[in-house]
């Protein structure tokens, strides 16, 4: 998940909107997997970085899911896309 350190940086590079789940050193357990799901059926969330270096610590039991169920960015290391028909 990206973190506050480098939500910026993805905004600058993308342009589009970013949520920093994992605070400032990316270690805050705020987001569950569960809401995580939610937002993704929703269509409110779409894109996720998933790190366990440098950009913060991601929580294992979202990184597993996303890794298993998104579709990785090849622009970005660690991006995946999240689409509705992901949530199972």
């Amino acid at each position: 998940m990206a973190t506050d350190q480098t939500a910026s940086s993805i905004i600058l590079e993308s342009g589009e909107p970013v949520i920093s789940m994992g605070g400032w050193s990316g270690t805050d357990e705020a987001m569950t997997l569960a809401r995580l799901k939610s937002l993704v059926s929703a269509g409110k969330l779409h894109y996720i970085v998933v790190s366990d270096s440098g950009q913060g610590s991601t929580n294992s039991e979202i990184a597993t899911w996303v890794e298993k169920n998104g579709t990785a960015v090849s622009d970005y290391e660690g991006l995946y896309r999240l689409d509705a028909s992901d949530v199972g």
